[in-house]
């Protein structure tokens, strides 16, 4: 049997460690909290990056986009794929620059509906969707 001093030092004891244990326990708590808050952000601003990239420039990759659009207004580049499927291309503010692109390519315009840009080098047409803003032009063909 204890004496009362011994069963008051046990009772003593086991408070300590189950505060101890509480406290490890909120500090576990925290770490998940925290980590689940991040993670929750960082996929909420891929697929909002994915949105935008969508929206901007008809391609669902944000970091391709994002490249493109660097080498073109960063790197001074004359144009860069961003897309093969369907085939986009970034380039400079210039209807010129499609221009020589496509006649290096074998291609002459054969006739414009609107933004539509319809080129044909006998065998193949291809049509081009053009686009322009003050930073980059936008070519998607269809």
């Amino acid at each position: 049997m204890m004496d009362k001093n011994e069963a008051e030092s046990v009772i003593k004891d086991t408070i300590e460690y189950a505060n101890a244990e509480i406290k490890r326990n909120k500090k576990k708590n925290r770490k998940i909290l925290i980590t689940t808050i991040v993670v929750a952000i960082l996929i909420i601003a891929l697929l909002g990056s994915s949105l935008i990239s969508y929206v901007t420039f008809d391609v669902a990759n944000p970091f391709s986009a994002a490249i493109g659009f660097f080498q073109i207004t960063i790197l001074d580049k004359d144009y860069v794929k961003i897309s093969e499927s369907p085939k986009v291309v970034l380039a400079q503010p210039n209807i010129d620059i499609l221009t020589d692109y496509m006649e290096s390519r074998g291609f002459t315009v054969i006739d414009q509906m609107g933004a539509m840009l319809i080129y044909s080098n006998g065998d193949k047409t291809e049509m081009i969707l053009f686009s322009t803003n003050r930073y980059c032009s936008k070519w998607i063909w269809q």
